[in-house]
């Protein structure tokens, strides 16, 4: 299937969304790690809830098999590699040859609950395996941090030390990711605001761009308490950070790294906040929002909606497009579905 976007902006009327092949797993997974290497997609780990939601009282499960998708409109296969854990909520990137992730959570093996990682990990595609290799660590166990390749920095900013924290964090990591073992992570200047999780970043023009997410803090007895953000910053290496234009509406946890072209940074949906309070089994899905962020005008348009609003879902650039894997339909509940966000014969400039 084939939808053309609603667009405000004359030039994004080219903007064209398909859907593929769905991952091989019927529920889906909320905070898969994927990216492109070597002519394929990979994409593995998450969660889920493959019993029952989590209001019926479903267990959630955690998962550490990966796929491959050879071509665009190819079938999803399994491979014989798996993480070394099961694992969610990392951040990840790729440049087409490598897939870093670093950081996510994991089910303790002792019992009930999670933990935060710190490691980091590179995945190539050999042709008939995909190759797992560790890389330096995190300075600190980090989930639901955001993150982008500028260039070959790897950012990684914000996300909580535990996933019970009731204080999201401002610290910025950086790793090269062309020599990763030469000089290990870079801790820089912190970015303005309160800290955050859940918050989606981009790259353009050797920037590092961080919009939105949730704080956090403690309710009465002991329970974090997420308060939506609409701010945003951009992190260049010679002048630091800047704050931006604000953000119509809060855009939390919307697929990340977010696609650039063209001088404009692409936000899609997310969860806006206006059903924060909403009991998760009648929560209607999250926004289906486009966005668009223009970076010489330091504002944001409207661009309509588009047709797989979800959260907690890698966005990876694949072969002049960007591709939508699995994750959150609302609370609880996932989605197989992949789709395909291109550009269809966009005009030259003039």
């Amino acid at each position: 299937m084939i939808f053309s976007c609603s667009q405000s902006e004359e030039d994004l009327q080219f903007v064209v969304w398909q859907q593929r092949n769905p991952i091989p797993n019927a529920i889906g997974w909320a905070g898969m790690s994927a990216g492109a290497s070597r002519g394929v997609l990979i994409a593995g780990g998450g969660a889920n809830f493959p019993d029952r939601p989590p209001w019926a009282g479903g267990t959630k499960a955690w998962s550490k098999e990966l796929f491959v998708l050879p071509t665009q409109d190819g079938v999803w296969k399994s491979v014989s590699a798996r993480f070394p854990q099961p694992l969610a909520y990392a951040v990840c990137v790729s440049d087409g040859q490598q897939v870093i992730m670093a950081g996510g959570e994991s089910p303790l093996e002792e019992g009930a609950g999670t933990r935060c990682r710190d490691e980091v990990l590179k995945l190539e595609w050999s042709g008939s395996d995909v190759q797992i290799f560790p890389l330096p660590a995190l300075p600190v166990p980090i989930t639901n941090a955001a993150g982008a390749l500028v260039g070959t920095d790897f950012y990684v900013a914000g996300g909580t030390l535990s996933p019970s924290a009731t204080t999201a964090e401002n610290h910025v990591f950086c790793l090269d990711s062309s020599s990763p073992e030469s000089h290990g992570w870079k801790t820089i200047e912190s970015f303005p605001g309160p800290g955050r999780m859940l918050a989606v970043a981009a790259a353009w023009d050797g920037r590092f761009y961080l919009f939105g997410g949730v704080s956090l803090s403690q309710d009465d007895h002991g329970k974090p308490v997420r308060t939506p953000l609409v701010d945003c910053y951009c992190f260049a290496p010679a002048a630091g950070w800047k704050r931006l234009a604000d953000l119509p509406v809060a855009v939390t946890a919307a697929p990340s790294p977010a696609p650039a072209f063209d001088g404009r940074i692409v936000l899609l949906g997310g969860d806006d906040g206006s059903q924060m309070n909403a009991p998760p089994e009648q929560h209607r899905g999250f926004s289906s929002r486009f966005l668009t962020y223009d970076v010489e005008k330091d504002c944001f348009h409207n661009a309509g909606s588009f047709p797989a609003p979800r959260v907690t879902a890698p966005l990876v650039p694949w072969d002049q497009s960007w591709f939508l894997i699995s994750g959150e339909l609302r609370p609880g509940v996932r989605s197989p579905a992949v789709w395909q966000f291109s550009l269809n014969n966009m005009p030259p400039e003039e």
